[in-house]
């Protein structure tokens, strides 16, 4: 059983997967995943952006890259259907 549930932020995803540094936090988060320490949460909403974000030209991902990357985050994560709220919060300054 995974010792942990998280939403990754795509900048997490993007600069684990591009693995520069392969002992960077982000890419040692991703491997935790692998390892089934960390369980993937996600929404349609998050795969969307995923697949949108992984597929820019500035990042050379392939076609195969971001479909395997998307299909383990599927079959290793828990999948959530959030409910949207209508609240209009107001961005004060700091």
């Amino acid at each position: 059983m995974s010792k942990y549930y998280v939403i990754f932020d795509t900048n997490v995803v993007v600069s684990g997967l591009m693995g520069i540094k392969k002992d960077s936090y982000p890419s040692r988060l991703l491997d935790y995943i692998y390892d089934g320490i960390i369980k993937p949460i996600y929404s349609k909403d998050i795969i969307d952006e995923y697949k949108e974000v992984l597929s820019r030209k500035e990042f050379s991902f392939t076609k195969k890259q971001v479909g395997d990357f998307i299909n383990i985050i599927k079959k290793l994560g828990m999948r959530i259907d959030p409910k949207r709220i209508d609240i209009d919060f107001v961005d004060t300054d700091d």
